[in-house]
């Protein structure tokens, strides 16, 4: 319950997004290379940096780091939000919020395998430089946990389980202002001790995701009020009150 508590705060934070991270930059649209909206003049419309990213990953090796059961398996889609919490000269932090709509989990069974289907969700942080790097590296860092519908990965376990991924991977910029981004992540999930039993799991996964950048749900429709207003019109406005008292 704690859990859940702390995922849902930290994502109403990063939906809402505080006056003071919003107040650090203007929004202008931003080169492909760059891994952030480059910095404008004032009189551009404030807007706050996000990415949506939609994510598959499957796992590549099974070590038992922190686990003491073998053969499993674990295949994942992602939603990720990504936000510009802060930065620095040198550093871009971002915060992630993750829903994972699809989980499959899967071990070794006498008569085969045995597959359990769930779904999860997370938030973590996002570090990269602030270079101009045509292919930007960046390191993930995430909690959060994956619910099934029966304990897993053994009876007397936990269905809802924490998890703990990181890792590192590059943004490749694509046509337009979308991105691919690929990389590992060591990904780890367990009960806690919370349960008579914790064999957890351990796996490392390789990711590939689309990314849309500068991700702006009314961005769209700023820009185009903006851009059907009437030069001529709005100095017709102005230069009105002025008529009328020559006029007099």
């Amino acid at each position: 319950m704690k859990i859940c508590v702390c995922i849902t705060f930290i994502a109403l934070f990063l939906l809402f997004q505080p006056a003071a991270a919003r107040a650090q930059s203007n929004f202008v649209e931003a080169d492909s290379n760059n891994v952030e909206p480059v910095f404008g003049t004032s009189s551009t419309p404030r807007q706050h940096y996000r990415e949506l990213s939609i994510y598959t990953s499957g796992m590549l090796a099974n070590p038992q780091l922190m686990s003491d059961l073998k053969n499993q398996r674990l295949f994942f889609t992602d939603v990720r939000l990504t936000s510009r919490l802060f930065t620095t000269r040198h550093l871009f932090i971002g915060g992630n919020l993750d829903v994972k709509p699809l989980i499959v989990h899967s071990k070794s069974v006498p008569n085969g395998r045995e597959y359990t289907y769930g779904g999860g969700s997370g938030v973590g942080l996002q570090f990269a430089p602030r270079a101009g790097w045509r292919w930007q590296p960046f390191f993930d860092v995430d909690g959060g946990f994956v619910a099934f519908p029966h304990d897993v990965p053994m009876p007397n376990t936990r269905r809802v389980n924490m998890t703990l991924d990181f890792g590192p991977g590059v943004t490749i910029p694509l046509r337009g202002n979308n991105a691919m981004r690929t990389g590992v992540w060591l990904y780890h999930f367990s009960d806690g001790n919370t349960a008579p039993r914790n064999p957890a799991f351990d796996g490392v996964m390789v990711y590939v995701s689309y990314t849309f950048r500068n991700f702006s749900p009314h961005l769209s429709r700023q820009l185009t009020r903006r851009s059907t207003l009437d030069p001529k019109t709005d100095n017709a406005v102005m230069l009105q009150p002025e008529r009328v008292q020559t006029g007099r």
